[in-house]
């Protein structure tokens, strides 16, 4: 939720921009120009298109019934052939003799010779008969072998020559695609009509539909059956693209894409009436829009054309009106980051010369009135610090007094000694400052001070460890941060072990993380741990705003650091997995 509303807090600022508005604005005038000429030339492309289709549509209808025709007047051939030939008839008789069919064979063969010079497409005329010699009479005699096996292999199956009865069937042989039909004599013989299919679009294939248009017949699987001519290099598409053009009949035409080098082409097709054949006529696109390239280059280069005007003119109000705006709220935001001392240069345009010069005057005032109040803020911090380190010094000799007391009790008169040095050592320290900071090595040394006092009275029930990075020593901070914690691990951890004494172990180290570099100070020890309600109060921070004296240390602790570092000190309370309490203090480093 929180990414939500940063998002939309993103996108609010973003739009409410200067620049934002001059941009949306210039946007809202050309994009729809832009719009309007991309749909003008799409239609104009689409009329061209469409008359350009239903043009080669019509033609390629007539010569599509040519075809038919063709072939509709070579089946006519078969079926007269059939029923009116003489020497068909005579042989389909059988009772004859050799000579009579020899003489009957080469008779027919002699005819179908003449008829099939007239018919020009057709590639071969025959007549088969079942387990007999084919009669053929091949338009060129150096293909009658492969015609004659191809026929052999294809006639011998009765479902071929039913079909091949009922209706134009189509082949393939040596990579090329021809047409077969048969008309049965009703005597088990055949007389059939073998057509190239290049041969048959000869006619039509070098008519000017357009330049480089391709003329060619495809099967309904969208399988092209012939091949282009050297002036027309041929170009392939891909067979489910090709049927799909062919079998939507709604449409004049359908753009299909080239396999070679992804041009878009117009199919134009008609099916033929008498065989599975279409007449496909295909016209490049870029062809047929040639006369509106110089449009289309208008529309291609207006955008660009746009973007420059819109750059010059975004320059423009950049230097004139953008600029200025930028150098005010770099002016405001300095301010608002405390730089009282921020003011804004001369504008050329007398407009923002007027604010500048009142936003000036207005910082300047700004400036004079925050430095009072500041001072003053100073006065009052020292005086509230200095108060609040005058309460630990009672509470600090309390605690000793009642140490030499103790020892007096038991008459240890070189310890009360020792105890009274490391006293005077401390009063000594006291007495010579009256500053509110101190380096951290005269903190610890006054820590060291108070723990060989604990260790003059156990002995052997307790020990201590200080230890501090050597370029920490000199770094300032609030005089007597660290005696409340190692007080409380004396008051409130102190347990006696037979096999473990007490320990405290005080820790200064320079550390480092995603906030920055920061002293890390470790007060730990091996006692009682704190429990779990005062864990529960420190980590919520309500041990902080409880007013009650008995733990006033730690609160005068938070407060003088609060004072002194504005808040970013950071206090962690824990225990030790292994049994104490830890108490760390994250101290920021001054620059």
């Amino acid at each position: 939720m929180f990414h939500i509303l940063n998002l939309k807090h993103y996108f609010s600022s973003s739009t409410s921009t200067l620049t934002f508005k001059i941009i949306s604005g210039f946007g809202l005038i050309t994009v729809p120009l832009l719009l309007l000429l991309i749909f003008n030339n799409w239609y104009a492309m689409k009329v061209v298109c469409n008359q350009v289709a239903a043009s080669n549509q019509s033609i390629v209808q007539i010569h599509s019934n040519q075809v038919d025709n063709v072939l509709n007047d070579m089946a006519k051939y078969l079926h007269s052939m059939a029923y009116q030939d003489q020497n068909i008839i005579y042989i389909n008789q059988g009772k004859t003799t050799t000579e009579d069919d020899i003489v009957a064979n080469l008779r027919l063969l002699d005819k179908l010779k003449r008829d099939v010079m007239e018919y020009s497409y057709a590639n071969a005329i025959f007549l088969y008969k079942i387990s007999e010699e084919v009669i053929i009479a091949p338009k060129k005699e150096s293909d009658f072998e492969k015609i004659n096996s191809k026929l052999e292999s294809l006639l011998k199956n009765n479902d071929t020559r039913q079909k091949c009865i009922s209706k134009w069937q189509l082949f393939s042989m040596d990579g090329k695609y021809f047409l077969l039909k048969l008309t049965d004599t009703g005597f088990g013989t055949y007389i059939g009509v073998w057509v190239n299919l290049e041969e048959l679009l000869q006619p039509i294939r070098f008519l000017e539909f357009s330049d480089n248009s391709q003329v060619m017949f495809a099967s309904t699987e969208g399988q092209m059956l012939t091949a282009n001519t050297s002036a027309h290099p041929l170009k392939t598409y891909r067979p489910d693209l090709l049927k799909k053009a062919l079998t939507q009949n709604t449409k004049l035409y359908t753009i299909i894409k080239n396999v070679e080098d992804g041009s878009d082409s117009m199919a134009v097709s008609i099916h033929s009436e008498v065989s599975d054949l279409y007449l496909v006529v295909v016209l490049p696109v870029n062809a047929l829009v040639e006369k509106l390239t110089v449009f289309q280059s208008v529309v291609y280069v207006t955008p660009f054309v746009a973007a420059i005007f819109l750059a010059i003119f975004l320059l423009y109000l950049q230097r004139a009106i953008a600029h200025p705006v930028k150098k005010l709220l770099r002016g405001m935001g300095k301010i608002q980051a405390g730089d009282l001392t921020a003011r804004i240069e001369p504008s050329h345009l007398q407009e923002f010369n007027t604010i500048n010069d009142a936003f000036n005057n207005m910082a300047h005032e700004v400036q004079y009135l925050k430095a009072g109040i500041y001072e003053e803020q100073l006065r009052v911090q020292k005086a509230e610090m200095k108060e609040l380190q005058a309460q630990i010094y009672p509470h600090f000799f309390a605690n000793c007094l009642n140490l030499v007391y103790s020892l007096a009790q038991v008459k240890d008169t070189e310890l009360v000694k020792q105890l009274t040095l490391h006293m005077v050592r401390h009063l000594r320290f006291m007495m010579r400052t009256n500053r509110t900071l101190v380096t951290l090595s005269e903190e610890l040394e006054h820590i060291s001070n108070y723990l060989s006092i604990q260790k003059i009275r156990f002995p052997k029930a307790f020990d201590y460890r200080v230890e501090i990075e050597e370029e920490l020593g000199s770094v300032s901070v609030p005089a007597f941060i660290l005696q409340p914690f190692v007080e409380n691990s004396m008051e409130h951890g102190f347990c006696y072990r037979e096999d473990v004494p007490f320990y405290v172990n005080v820790q200064v180290n320079s550390m480092s993380n995603e906030r920055g570099k920061y002293i890390s100070v470790k007060i730990e020890d091996n006692g009682r741990g704190f429990s779990p309600e005062i864990i529960f109060d420190l980590q919520s921070e309500n041990y902080f705003n409880k007013d009650f004296d008995s733990h006033i240390g730690i609160w005068n602790v938070q407060r003088r650091c609060q004072l002194y570092y504005h808040s970013e000190v950071k206090l962690y309370f824990s225990n030790k997995p292994e049994g104490g309490a830890m108490v760390e203090l994250e101290l920021p480093v001054s620059e």
